[in-house]
């Protein structure tokens, strides 16, 4: 690829830049219990029907509460949630922890002239963004889909994937992006929406599951991942 040709890295959240803390995952639910009555949520995100915050939240409250969701639960559940989570961070209860080596990465990407950063997470917008900022990480992305577009993680990738333009505003084409996902989910998105795809885990249990999955390229640390873009975008990230 041309070194001048626009290109695009999106990257999910959680277990890619940022841990999912046990406190941070607590907050669910007790929003849960504190907006809706809904105290008995299971805690395993495999269990649902769709592993996306949104829908999540429109499932309890359908198979516990017997009725659909309406718009205005999603927006007390999300003020909550998020409320919930920055007073603890602010007290210190919450404590927003980097993957290691992240923030080295997207420094250097910002080196690698006409590369666009974007996020790809079933997150609440509000929610990603807020954690991202906590960590001085949110102003690195210039574009994203969230838990909001509903459907699986390969929907919220298209949508992200969407928004990518040039500086002429002409769409970055899907052979000059890559994506950064740490589950199957991630995998099945990055495979049907026909981008590069990196599968990271520190978790190195976890590979074999990503390569059953249909993921090639499979690391287990980021001192590794500017040098498989590099080879999947065909040009140096820096120089």
């Amino acid at each position: 690829m041309s070194e001048g040709q626009a290109c695009a890295v999106i990257f999910d959240v959680d277990g890619v830049i940022l841990h999912l803390t046990p406190p941070e995952e607590a907050a669910f639910f007790q929003a849960l219990e504190l907006v809706f009555g809904i105290d008995d949520a299971s805690p395993d995100w495999d269990s649902y029907r769709a592993r996306n915050d949104v829908e999540i939240v429109e499932e309890l409250i359908e198979t516990r509460l017997n009725r659909p969701a309406v718009p205005d639960d999603l927006i007390a559940f999300t003020d909550k949630y998020i409320s919930l989570v920055d007073v603890a961070i602010r007290t210190g209860e919450i404590e927003v922890l980097q993957v290691d080596g992240i923030r080295d990465v997207l420094m250097a990407l910002t080196q690698m002239e006409n590369l666009i950063m974007g996020l790809a997470t079933a997150n609440l917008m509000g929610m990603a963004k807020m954690r991202l900022r906590h960590v001085g990480l949110n102003d690195f992305f210039k574009v994203g889909g969230f838990a909001e577009a509903r459907g699986p993680k390969r929907q919220i990738l298209r949508t992200t994937m969407a928004g990518l333009q040039d500086e002429k505003g002409n769409p970055i084409p899907k052979e000059r992006v890559v994506f950064l996902g740490d589950n199957v989910g991630d995998v099945d998105a990055g495979l049907a929406n026909g981008c590069g795809l990196i599968a990271f885990s520190e978790d190195r249990g976890k590979h074999q599951k990503l390569s059953d999955a249909g993921a090639t390229h499979i690391i287990g640390s980021h001192t590794e991942t500017l040098a498989v873009i590099e080879e999947l975008l065909g040009r140096s990230v820096i120089g």
